[in-house]
């Protein structure tokens, strides 16, 4: 399999990936314990399996993008959810994950953090949620410029994004 121009791919150790379902299951743990609602915008977003399985996805693309940058996982809080608007990765960086490559668009929620890197990782594999892919990002501000508002939520096509840069930096951009 070949990466595509602009995109990352970063495969998992099994000692990471169960890490990161660790981080999902807890999440998901928290959210039932304290009567918190998720917020997905997808198929079967009320069936708990495709719940628990999101925030599975997104810890793990989370991982995935420490591992790549070296930055501290600041999303990883064992026992508790991050408050809104906290970053995942680093002081303003946001993971999103996106399963279903027939929405494969970046999601910036309206009250996300203007100031925020979003990223968007796809798993290019089916198969294996070892492998995540980084496919381009972008600051929250400009997510706000360049799409219009859905529902509450910018969607920001891949071919909008700029490309992940060839080696990790500090900061994006």
């Amino acid at each position: 399999m070949t990466t595509p121009p602009g995109c990352i791919d970063v495969l998992l150790t099994d000692e990471e990936y169960a890490e990161a379902v660790a981080i999902g299951e807890d999440r998901r743990a928290v959210v039932i314990r304290d009567g918190l609602r998720d917020h997905y915008r997808t198929a079967n977003a009320f069936d708990d399996g495709v719940r628990l399985q999101r925030h599975i996805d997104g810890a793990v693309a989370e991982r995935a993008f420490v591992k790549w940058s070296g930055q501290p996982w600041t999303g990883r809080q064992p026992g508790r959810l991050a408050p809104k608007g906290a970053a995942d990765v680093g002081k303003n960086i946001q993971v999103r994950f996106r399963p279903n490559p027939l929405q494969p668009d970046l999601s910036v929620a309206l009250d996300d953090p203007d100031d925020h890197v979003y990223v968007l990782a796809h798993r290019p594999v089916a198969d294996n949620p070892m492998l995540v892919r980084f496919v381009g990002w972008m600051k929250g501000s400009l997510a706000k410029k360049v799409v219009a508002l859905v529902g509450g939520v910018y969607y920001v096509p891949v071919a909008m994004l700029n490309p992940m840069p060839s080696r990790p930096r500090k900061e994006i951009p």
